[in-house]
């Protein structure tokens, strides 16, 4: 069996000029809060439907609400009339990368896509991430998750070659969101 391809990777250099996602207006029925007791559950119906099937609650608790990053400061969620409907986190990248923070496990459920919800969710954890004296953020995406790669760079985040497939890759990905290649 082939060995599985390494998540692409984005970085965002620095936090100047960042939206105010304050001043964004939400539509109708949608608000955007924190982390609340009881989202476990929620959150990870969310990342289910958006990430894999592996990320049923279970999971969910030892793999994300059990590890020494989580802060429930840090997650945040886009509410339909009041039910959590997608959710985005700002996460430490790893002790040897203190001043790096990664933006964690975006995920908007498949019938509210397309109205710029997880661009004001990422953008949120970025102002946290600044909040928090991060100096610059990186996440990691897979391939096919293009509306999210275009989100992303609209955020200013730029492709990162961690392995030289990746240039090859980031072709492909960029040509298939009409931006050629860089």
């Amino acid at each position: 069996m082939p060995a599985k391809p390494q998540l692409l990777r984005m970085r965002r250099p620095n936090f100047e000029e960042l939206p105010a996602w304050r001043s964004i207006a939400l539509p109708q029925g949608y608000a955007l809060r924190d982390f609340q007791p009881g989202d476990e559950k929620p959150w990870s119906a969310i990342m289910e439907e958006g990430m894999s099937p592996q990320w049923n609650l279970a999971h969910a608790q030892k793999a994300f609400f059990g590890t020494p990053e989580f802060a429930p400061e840090n997650v945040f969620f886009m509410t339909w009339q009041g039910e959590p409907i997608g959710s985005a986190s700002a996460w430490p990248e790893s002790p040897d990368a203190p001043e790096t923070g990664r933006v964690h496990m975006v995920g908007v459920r498949s019938e509210h896509r397309g109205q710029g919800l997880g661009y004001l969710l990422t953008l949120r954890v970025l102002h946290r991430m600044h909040q928090c004296g991060f100096r610059d953020a990186v996440l990691n995406t897979h391939d096919s998750r293009l509306p999210a790669i275009r989100i992303y760079l609209k955020l200013d985040f730029v492709p990162v070659y961690v392995v030289p497939e990746h240039k090859n890759r980031w072709e492909k990905v960029l040509a298939a969101i009409g931006l050629g290649c860089n």
